[in-house]
């Protein structure tokens, strides 16, 4: 009689420490897996924002240019992405620099150095 109490106990701690393996699986599974999705999505910010302010910047869209750029902005800041924030204010100083904005420029070159 005793031994099949601790057989059961034995099974019931079992079962406990197998659902609790697992779940510690499953969890560092999705951190994993949602660690290398943040840097697809900082990869994917980078390469969209480059391309598109080329795409403007060659055609002479200005006004477009910094459009876009204040979009992106926001979205760093939304994903908590210094390095896109300061992409964006590169991107918005260099446009004012070949429209002889200086002061612009230099504010956003200040901008960028904060960062």
């Amino acid at each position: 009689m005793k031994s099949i109490k601790n057989n059961k106990i034995y099974t019931r701690t079992l079962e406990k420490m197998m659902i609790c393996a697992l779940g510690i699986s499953l969890l560092l599974y999705v951190i994993s897996c949602s660690s290398g999705s943040r840097d697809k999505d900082k990869e994917d910010f980078d390469t969209a924002l480059i391309n598109k302010s080329s795409d403007l910047q060659l055609s002479g869209e200005y006004e477009a240019l910094i459009k876009l750029n204040v979009e992106y902005l926001r979205k760093a800041a939304k994903m908590g992405y210094n390095e896109g924030i300061a992409l964006c204010y590169l991107n918005m100083a260099e446009v004012n620099i070949s429209a002889g904005n200086y002061e612009k420029a230099l504010f956003f070159s200040i901008r960028l150095k904060k960062i």
